[in-house]
């Protein structure tokens, strides 16, 4: 999969497509530093990861459903580069797929003390932005991009 990474609102919320290949995951916590530090803007930039759509049953059946498969990304140095950027806000993942990655997600968190949740739609992972940043403009005008 080719990964890609853009602006949901500029400066402040980037918004990519979810993968389940370490490869694509690393590519695109590569590239989401990149933004946070060439063009995010205090006091936070936060970022939506969509799985919505995205995997067939083939797809979810070749993937590893082992935790540990995706917590293996944690040492990664870019990674852990990006967690520990004091712009970083938080990461929010929109319809995971597995039970593993939501496993994983949450435990590397915990584990390396960054802020990530998961949700069911892109609405209510927004929804949560408003509430939880109160320095963001309202986020109903920009929805259904």
């Amino acid at each position: 999969m080719s990964v890609e990474v853009c602006w949901y609102l500029p400066g402040r919320i980037l918004y990519s497509p979810g993968s389940l290949l370490k490869e694509d995951i690393a590519q695109r916590n590569a590239l989401v530093l990149e933004m946070i530090e060439t063009e995010g803007q205090p006091p936070m930039v936060h970022s939506l990861i969509d799985h919505t759509n995205r995997y067939t049953a083939e797809d979810l059946q070749a993937r590893p459903r082992q935790a540990s498969y995706y917590v293996s990304l944690s040492q990664d140095e870019v990674r852990q580069r990006l967690i520990g950027h004091p712009l970083l806000g938080w990461v929010l993942s929109i319809n995971t797929p597995t039970s593993a990655l939501k496993m994983a997600g949450a435990v590397m968190s915990q584990q390396s003390n960054y802020r990530w949740r998961s949700f069911d739609s892109l609405d209510a992972a927004l929804d949560f932005l408003q509430q939880i940043d109160m320095t963001l403009p309202d986020l109903r005008s920009i929805r259904g991009r």
